[in-house]
């Protein structure tokens, strides 16, 4: 009885791990067209760079992916006492 409860089990799980298929393909994708169906190119994404003024010109503090990240920092920054700007770059990572 528990021979046969623990074949069934193993059965299960075996046929559970083998009923899954994997691929390493490209996903399927559409031709690019003008009517909404198919595949849409990557969104340009954009990420916004912190800069300091220090005595010897302006410094990368940091980039950051959203404005409100940027602006946080801008924030804290200009408390501190430091001249600070925001600039929009063109993210090089492709989406």
């Amino acid at each position: 009885m528990i021979r046969k409860l623990m074949l069934g089990a193993m059965a299960a799980v075996g046929l559970g791990f083998g009923g899954q298929v994997a691929t390493a393909n490209e996903p399927v994708r559409g031709p690019i067209t003008g009517s909404g169906n198919g595949f849409h190119p990557p969104r340009v994404d954009y990420d916004f760079v912190v800069f300091v003024q220090r005595h010897h010109g302006w410094e990368r503090y940091g980039r950051y992916e959203t404005l409100f990240e940027a602006r946080r920092i801008e924030r804290q920054l200009e408390r501190d006492g430091f001249r600070v700007r925001v600039e929009e770059v063109r993210d090089r990572r492709p989406w």
